[in-house]
């Protein structure tokens, strides 16, 4: 390439990088135009991590009043909280940071739904399976 043509290519792309993963089937550096490592938050092997499912939660567990309580996680850019809906129970709403105590009774095998909440609606539910003995 010419240097004139060199010139215009580099105005045209002066900064070129990935936002928020790249990935290939095999292990790889991420290089641009063979000569400069370009900069990647995360190297992965299947394009589907690259794409998180929004409804998915993470589950975690904690102390709430001296006794157990579920904490949820949530990947979503623009969750603001959870709803969890009981068979027993209208809806509650947590905050992020929030966690909801497991009720201690009637003992036996109970379920909860988890919906991260948006400003926009509430996602998809996932079903945690509880037993209070």
């Amino acid at each position: 390439m010419s240097d004139h043509d060199a010139e215009l290519w580099w105005r045209y792309f002066a900064h070129a990088s990935p936002t928020g993963a790249t990935w290939s089937e095999a292990g790889f550096v991420p290089i641009f135009q063979s000569g400069a490592v370009i900069s990647a938050e995360a190297l992965l092997r299947d394009r589907a991590e690259a794409y998180p499912d929004l409804a998915e939660i993470t589950i975690g567990m904690t102390t709430v009043d001296s006794g157990p309580g579920l904490c949820a996680h949530t990947e979503h850019p623009y969750a603001v909280g959870f709803q969890i809906t009981t068979n027993e129970a209208t809806p509650r709403t947590i905050a992020l940071d929030g966690a909801w105590a497991l009720p201690r009774e009637p003992a036996g095998l109970h379920q909860a739904r988890i919906a991260t909440v948006t400003p926009y609606g509430t996602v998809r539910p996932s079903t945690v399976d509880y037993r209070v003995a």
